[in-house]
């Protein structure tokens, strides 16, 4: 198994965007589950804490694929499904809007295309990915599936690899429709070769918001702290990968924010099932 198909696979669940292209006529597609919670409140850049009406359980099940089509250029696409449940109040003594429950909608459908520009010893691309406003929300919950906005998010990335070792760095930022601010990303990756077909990742994301919007959202998503306008977090993860065969393999992946702005206070453990052409 190629050590450039493991960057792609591993790099499928962060932010990051791997400078690594699928050929033409090759892809893979994978099935992957996160969760995160359930989580009382959410990170605020002054240290303190957002105390959260109602307690959160944030879970997706998503498909992502990439396909080359020739000349260095692959199409990407992810469809993401959000299992959200509000449980319990955390603040009974209060009159709150916000009911329990649960809610399945879609989250932002993501459509991209990425093209390489130089493969040598460094390999240097760009994507340009565009995040559609397809989330739902239910107001009697105040559960919300994504941003409800349209997201335009132009990225670069550099990295080398060798038979074992691998690393890239991504810069990229995200500009966003209906008065949601504007945000610049950074992502880095190392990756090493345990053994054949078992691979361990160590990753860097930095999201970093403009705070130069002012989208209006309702007291209930203000409530259940869903995809609020003005997220920022720094964050630290460890992937894994293991090919069951040259075609399929598992992977798995623990994140967690250091700090952040209106972002849960919980690491994500995902998990994901490939396939590769």
């Amino acid at each position: 198994m190629r050590l450039s198909l493991i960057i792609i696979l591993c790099s499928t669940s962060a932010m990051a965007q791997s400078p690594w292209v699928a050929e033409k006529g090759k892809g893979y597609a994978q099935l992957g589950y996160t969760t995160i919670g359930p989580y009382k409140d959410l990170f605020l850049s002054n240290g303190n804490a957002y105390p959260l009406s109602n307690e959160i359980t944030d879970r997706t099940l998503q498909v992502y694929g990439e396909y080359g089509i020739g000349s260095g250029t692959s199409i990407i696409t992810t469809i993401p499904v959000k299992i959200l449940t509000s449980g319990r109040s955390l603040i009974p003594s209060l009159p709150i809007r916000t009911r329990s429950g649960d809610f399945t909608t879609l989250g932002n459908i993501q459509l991209a295309a990425q093209h390489n520009f130089v493969n040598k010893k460094v390999v240097f691309s760009g994507q340009l990915l565009a995040e559609l406003p397809t989330s739902g929300y239910d107001e009697a919950t105040g559960l919300r599936g994504g941003l409800n906005a349209l997201s335009i998010i132009p990225t670069l990335s550099a990295g080398f690899s060798n038979e074992k070792l691998y690393e890239f760095v991504s810069v990229g930022a995200a500009i966003r429709s209906n008065d949601y601010s504007s945000e610049w990303r950074l992502g880095i990756e190392l990756g090493y070769q345990l053994i054949k077909r078992i691979f361990i990742i160590g990753v860097i994301d930095i999201v970093q918001n403009f705070e130069n919007g002012n989208a209006i959202e309702s007291a209930n998503q203000l409530g259940t702290g869903l995809y609020l306008n003005n997220q920022s977090y720094s964050a630290l993860g460890i992937k894994g990968i293991v090919g069951l065969t040259d075609n399929v393999g598992i992977s798995g992946a623990f994140y967690g924010a250091g700090s952040g702005n209106l972002v849960a206070k919980s690491p994500s453990i995902n998990f994901g099932l490939y396939y590769k052409w």
